[in-house]
């Protein structure tokens, strides 16, 4: 559980800096980024949303929340999972998402917030998702402060974040290029870090969770050739607009192609995404 300190340290830094100020760069880049995002991370967001779903005990949830759900594909891939009548609940900080979550769920609530403060009462929810988020958020603790807070005792929270490095090379090859071309670190930029997962079994520890437990979930992308997911780096905006901004576009065009190559046909591995899930639970 939060400490006292931890309580009044976050209260002041509420109070000092609005909300509003703290997620309105975030709201920003990912109404920017929401197109790209479902183009090419669609399939492997599912595929994560049902493997975190099959340890959630969503047979017997009576509400779920989903934070950071992005265009709200996370509803169908639990509803298999889910009795006839467990209540959703969608939250995410992009505008452009909150409305296509909104066409692709008819008659589940959808709201726009930011996950790392929540309007919701205490003890709400039975369930909590998030699927992607802990890692580019400002905050990663207030997050999970703010799952623990909303579930009901006996509850449980499950994040899927990054995975290994060495195994999940889109992300590896996104690093590769950003640190090649000197793009600075810029809003939702992913926190590397968190990969770790005795350092996330640790953050949601320290928030009050138990049990926290994990394991790694891949999804293998279906491409042989690199022209084939140029896209997902090429129109990539933090990194379209970072190499544009050092006035390195030919040279990003070309890293893209090199690391693709070097993945595709000189190593002759598939493009592997990789998720670190931790679930833990509320006593």
């Amino acid at each position: 559980m939060l400490s006292r300190s931890k309580l009044i340290a976050r209260l002041i830094t509420t109070q000092t800096v609005p909300q509003t100020e703290l997620s309105e760069g975030s709201r920003i880049f990912w109404n920017k980024v929401a197109d790209w995002y479902i183009k090419y991370n669609h399939e492997n967001s599912t595929k994560m949303y049902e493997t975190m779903a099959s340890f959630l005990r969503l047979d017997k949830a009576n509400k779920v929340i989903d934070a950071g759900c992005g265009s709200g594909n996370g509803v169908e891939a639990m509803k298999k999972f889910a009795s006839p009548n467990t209540q959703f609940t969608l939250v995410d900080i992009s505008d452009v998402f909150v409305e296509k979550a909104r066409a692709a769920n008819p008659g589940v609530e959808v709201f726009q917030q930011d996950a790392e403060s929540l309007s919701f009462h205490d003890a709400t929810f039975d369930v909590y998702i998030s699927n992607g988020l802990l890692e580019i958020v400002k905050k990663p603790d207030w997050v999970v402060s703010e799952a623990y807070r909303v579930l009901k005792p006996g509850g449980v929270a499950s994040f899927s974040i990054y995975g290994r490095m060495g195994i999940c090379n889109t992300l590896r090859i996104y690093k590769s290029i950003r640190n090649k071309l000197g793009i600075k670190r810029g809003t939702a930029e992913p926190r590397f870090e968190l990969a770790d997962p005795e350092k996330v079994k640790a953050l949601v520890k320290s928030i009050g969770f138990k049990r926290a437990c994990y394991f790694y979930e891949q999804y293998h992308f279906n491409v042989i050739d690199p022209k084939d997911i140029f896209g997902m780096y090429l129109d990539n905006p933090v990194l379209r607009d970072g190499a544009k901004q050092v006035g390195k576009s030919h040279e990003f065009e070309n890293l893209v192609k090199q690391e693709l190559e070097e993945i595709l046909f000189e190593k002759e591995e598939p493009l592997i995404y990789e998720a670190l899930v931790v679930t833990a639970y509320k006593d």
